[in-house]
């Protein structure tokens, strides 16, 4: 299956309910072109809170968690390769970690090339496990973008 860059959400709901309904992982050859920009930037607000509802919703499974060697914050990535730009990871993400490239805050601008570089070592790379678990509060939110200085 080809799947270009910028599609309509139907689709993905098709895709997703293929996925869901095969229970199973299949793969998807992805036209992008290499001066493309990242779609999606999972920024430093997941460090160390790695909730996979973004992977739990992602139709191509392009996030993932470092599981290597190298030095890698404790947090979940996409794979700028492997992106469709589906945009259902941003709203899945309760630590609203997860910015559109060209709305990334500066704070959090050294990110896209964090995520980006993981394409060069995806041996220490594995997709994310969907791990279901409790949801952060409002106020443990409100904490973490004070811990990274971050005012929305």
């Amino acid at each position: 299956m080809v799947w270009q860059r910028h599609h309509c959400t139907a689709a993905t709901a098709d895709l997703l309910a293929l996925r869901s309904a095969l229970n199973r992982t299949f793969l998807l050859h992805l036209v992008v072109s290499e001066d493309s920009p990242m779609a999606y930037i999972i920024t430093s607000l997941c460090v160390d809170c790695k909730d996979t509802d973004c992977a739990d919703v992602c139709p191509v499974e392009c996030i993932y968690e470092h599981k290597g060697s190298g030095n890698y914050p404790n947090q979940l990535y996409i794979n700028p390769d492997e992106c469709i730009d589906c945009t259902n990871c941003e709203p899945a993400c309760p630590w609203k970690a997860i910015f559109e490239q060209d709305e990334i805050p500066a704070l959090f601008a050294d990110s896209i090339a964090l995520n980006a570089s993981i394409v060069d070592d995806m041996s220490n790379f594995e997709v994310a496990k969907v791990k279901k678990g409790p949801k952060p509060t409002a106020d443990a939110v409100a904490a973490n973008f004070a811990k990274h200085s971050y005012k929305p």
